[in-house]
């Protein structure tokens, strides 16, 4: 069964990508380059990142297929049902737990990996998590990810991811 989604996921791509330029500029988040032009480092970190979320998403699309169900037979009518569902929950299963925990883990291991390397070196953390899943054929896992409203991530006083 495909992820059960209430909303048009290239807008969500488009919201994720661009909101962390609200809180630092481009020169402090890194670029945009492709995965195969990222460093063997940035490569590995994606790779663990990709298998983290995956067996997150293996639990959470589950979850939240139950939360549906739940909602379409207390309220005995299928879109209602998903409405409902993601009236309480809008990121849907993007808002399981285990979800949640491998985006900000992902988040901070390349935003620790762009601290120790040259400007140009460096990879947008919001490239690393989306775009990349996206150039690896991961569309199930972008579709998750695109229903978050935010990145689980924010700035310290001192200006660091956290």
């Amino acid at each position: 069964m495909p992820l059960i989604t209430r909303f048009n996921h290239e807008k969500g791509l488009k919201r994720l990508m661009t909101a962390p330029y609200d809180l630092a500029p481009e020169a402090a988040l890194g670029g945009s380059m492709r995965l195969s032009e990222a460093s063997a480092e940035h490569q590995s970190r994606f790779r663990r990142y990709g298998m983290a979320l995956a067996e997150a998403a293996a639990t959470a699309i589950p979850w939240w297929e139950t939360i549906i169900a739940s909602w379409i037979e207390e309220t005995g009518d299928e879109e209602t049902g998903i409405f409902e569902a993601f009236n309480r929950r809008a990121a849907g299963a993007a808002a399981h737990p285990r979800v949640v925990h491998a985006v900000r883990e992902g988040w901070l291991s390349c935003t620790a990996l762009n601290a120790a390397l040259p400007a140009p070196e460096r990879v947008a953390p919001q490239v690393f998590l989306l775009g990349w899943m996206g150039e690896a054929g991961e569309e199930e896992l972008v579709r998750l990810l695109a229903c978050q409203p935010y990145w689980p991530i924010g700035l310290d006083a001192d200006g660091r991811w956290c």
